[in-house]
């Protein structure tokens, strides 16, 4: 990659990296995996950058790219265990009770179909728009909404009466 390219790259990435960061953490279950899995992501994109079609489009696809990776790392091992400091980082919680039920939510989140848990973080922690994640996950846009309402449900039907009143609040907290 020229210097050119890689100016271009570095502008086009700039405004994507946070949100990119907090997916990578939160999908790879920890700080760690997560700096792994964007590190990873970014060489991927970067020797790939010329031969991207829309540029413009850098987002969706570093977002593939990085669910793409995370999915083989997980088939390579055979659980994601995810960081409780982590969800502290996260969260805009700070009381430790709330936290560690937040714990709980982000397992069960990670125990759904890939596709489901996908969504719902896409949408709930890094706060993407519907129709951005559509072009991540490929498919409707109604198959997006209904991969987040039937992973709520999903969630609610899993956790008992207290923890499904939290379920709520974590959505709303993020």
């Amino acid at each position: 990659m020229d210097k050119d390219q890689r100016d271009k790259f570095k502008n086009l990435y700039k405004p994507i990296h946070h949100s990119l960061d907090r997916f990578c953490r939160v999908i790879a279950g920890n700080k760690d995996e997560g700096a792994d899995l964007l590190h990873d992501t970014v060489l991927a994109t970067m020797e790939r950058f010329n031969k991207i079609k829309d540029q413009k489009a850098l987002q969706s696809y570093m977002f593939s790219v990085a669910s793409n990776i995370n999915k083989k790392r997980i088939k390579k091992a055979s659980k994601v265990s995810f960081d409780p400091e982590e969800v502290s980082r996260l969260s805009k919680e700070s009381n430790s009770e709330t936290l560690t039920d937040f714990h709980l939510i982000y397992e069960q989140i990670l125990a759904l179909p890939s596709k489901m848990s996908e969504a719902l973080i896409l949408f709930h922690v890094v706060d993407l728009k519907l129709e951005e994640i559509r072009v991540i996950q490929g498919g409707s846009l109604s198959g997006v909404k209904l991969r987040i309402k039937r992973g709520r449900e999903k969630l609610l039907n899993q956790l008992n009466e207290k923890q499904s009143k939290l379920t709520m609040s974590f959505f709303l907290v993020f």
